[in-house]
């Protein structure tokens, strides 16, 4: 199998950091505790690959103990809905919180510091797992985890994508299935168009009306849209260059539908620049998935 290049991207400014009344060995604390960043996007993952170590691709997650003192942090994956009330539109929980391990249950922090953990994820070897993308959080908690943690804990989610792939149809994979995941162009000059298609299937157990919208359609706080774009791609919102074939139709259970998307690339792009536009796709019942349509500025011919 060809090895896969990982991509790990953060969110600007995302570190957690609380300081509320938490008992730590049944003491108060003068600080507060944390852990972040508060979102990681590791991209590019392969069902069936080797395990990844996050931290080897750019990035630790830390615990930071704002306390006079040195205190135990228990630190655990779960699924989101454990720890978080709602997450990002287009990720789905991850089905088992078990493809993701920390190198550590517990670490001890020195007062007023931090201590870096280490994040492993693995994806099991199913067709269905291609062209997905699943929310998993680390919690981090005060105390010993065999001394049974205080209420409060902190989190930071982690957006885990697979690789994106042409074969099938996506059935089985979520209630949204998309093939492939990502439109990729390469080596374009600015002003160009081009038409690249995707597969839409309901893999839901009814009929379901779906439509195509942009980001600032189903997330119009312009703050959150960073944390969607992938490391080293400028986004395209305001100015759309993607319009699709249909942006509103209906498929029965199980039937599965071919797009076109018309792309035109704009003619102030940038040289040897990478750009990133989103297609949400919703159904009817909230089900939401996007489709990555990535374009590279070939770069001037000397």
């Amino acid at each position: 199998m060809r090895k896969q290049q990982v991509h790990v991207s953060l969110v600007p400014a995302a570190v957690v950091l609380l300081t509320a009344a938490a008992a730590f060995s049944g003491e108060e604390p003068s600080g507060g505790f944390g852990i972040g960043p508060g979102m990681v996007l590791v991209e590019n993952l392969v069902p069936g690959g080797p395990e990844i170590n996050v931290a080897e691709r750019g990035i630790a997650l830390e615990v930071f103990n704002g306390t006079e003192k040195q205190e135990f942090f228990t630190v655990k994956v779960v699924k989101p809905r454990e720890a978080i009330g709602r997450w990002e539109f287009g990720y789905e929980e991850i089905p088992d919180a078990s493809w993701c391990r920390l190198d550590k249950e517990e670490v001890e922090v020195p007062a007023k510091s931090s201590k870096p953990i280490s994040l492993f994820v693995k994806i099991p070897d199913k067709p269905e797992y291609f062209n997905r993308k699943w929310m998993v959080v680390v919690v981090c908690s005060p105390g010993k985890s065999k001394q049974g943690v205080v209420g409060l804990r902190v989190a930071s989610r982690i957006q885990i994508e697979t690789v994106a792939s042409l074969a099938g149809e996506g059935a089985n994979a979520g209630k949204i299935g998309l093939t492939p995941s990502i439109c990729a162009i390469t080596g374009t000059p600015p002003g160009i168009s081009l038409r690249y298609p995707a597969k839409i299937r309901n893999n839901s157990d009814a009929e379901r009306t779906f439509t195509l919208k942009k980001i600032t359609d189903v997330v119009p706080e312009n703050g959150k849209h960073d944390r969607y774009f992938g490391t080293g791609y400028l986004p395209v919102v305001a100015s759309s260059w993607v319009n699709p074939s249909e942006s509103k139709f209906t498929l029965k259970a199980g039937e599965t539908k071919t797009v076109s998307f018309s792309i035109n690339v704009a003619s102030d792009a940038l040289r040897g620049k990478r750009y990133e536009e989103l297609v949400f796709v919703q159904d009817d019942a909230g089900n939401t998935d996007f489709i990555r349509v990535r374009v590279e500025i070939a770069p001037e011919q000397k």
